[in-house]
C-alpha cells in the first residue's frame, strides 16, 4: 500500500519491502510504547506498558489486608425473594490477599450494602479477628455512607461500620482490573 501511494505522488522508492519492514521492526523495538497507544488504545498502553509496583505480600499476615469486589455470575439462580430463576446475580466477595483464600461471600440480585455487609461477617467470622486493611472495588454500593460514614454523620456520633471495626480502607483505581487480587480468582 504505501509503495503505491509513494508511486501516485511522484516519490523515489529505491528500497525494497523487506527494507522497510526492517525498519518498522526496528522503530516498533524502540519505540514500543508508542507503537501500542496508536495502534491499541491507552487501556492496553497502561497494561503493556506503564510503570507498575509489585507488591511483596511476604510482608502480609492472613487477614491483614481483605480484597473486596462484586462479580456477576452467568447462569440461572432462583432469587429468594421471587422464587423465579434469575439471570446475573451478583456474587460479593472478601479475599484475603496473603493466603489468595475467598474467606466471605454473599450472591444477590444487586451489589447493595445488605449483602456487602453479609459477605464481610462471614468473613470476619472465618477470619477470627478484624482486617487491617479493607480494599474495596470503587462500586456505588461499597462507597454508601453505612461503611464509610459521613461528616454530617460524625458530628452526631455515627461513624462508618470499617472505622468502628478499626480497618482502614482503600479503594482500587477504577477500570484497573490488575490492582485487585480477587479478579484473577473471578477469572478461574
Amino acid at each position: 500500500v504505501a509503495t503505491a501511494i509513494m508511486k501516485q505522488k511522484g516519490i523515489a522508492n529505491t528500497h525494497s519491502e523487506a527494507t522497510y519492514r526492517r525498519f518498522i521492526e526496528r522503530w516498533k523495538s524502540l519505540h514500543y510504547d508508542l507503537w501500542i497507544w496508536a495502534r491499541e488504545g491507552a487501556k492496553a498502553w497502561n497494561d503493556k506498558c506503564a510503570s507498575y509496583i509489585e507488591r511483596d505480600i511476604n510482608l502480609l499476615q492472613v487477614g491483614d489486608v481483605v480484597v473486596a469486589d462484586g462479580h456477576s455470575l452467568n447462569f440461572e439462580i432462583i432469587n429468594p425473594w421471587t422464587g423465579k430463576p434469575t439471570n446475573h446475580m451478583t456474587l460479593i466477595l472478601f479475599y484475603d490477599m496473603r493466603s489468595n483464600m475467598p474467606l466471605g461471600w454473599e450472591i444477590m440480585p444487586t451489589e447493595n450494602t445488605a449483602a456487602i455487609s453479609s459477605a464481610l461477617r462471614r468473613a470476619v467470622l472465618r477470619l477470627g479477628k478484624y482486617p487491617r486493611v479493607v480494599y474495596l472495588d470503587n462500586g456505588r454500593a461499597f462507597k454508601a455512607r453505612f461503611f464509610q460514614g459521613s461528616q454530617d454523620f460524625d458530628e452526631a456520633g455515627y461513624s462508618g461500620l470499617y472505622q468502628r471495626m478499626g480497618c482502614q480502607t482503600i479503594y482500587a483505581w477504577p477500570y484497573h482490573g490488575q490492582s485487585k487480587t480477587v479478579e484473577r480468582f473471578f477469572g478461574t
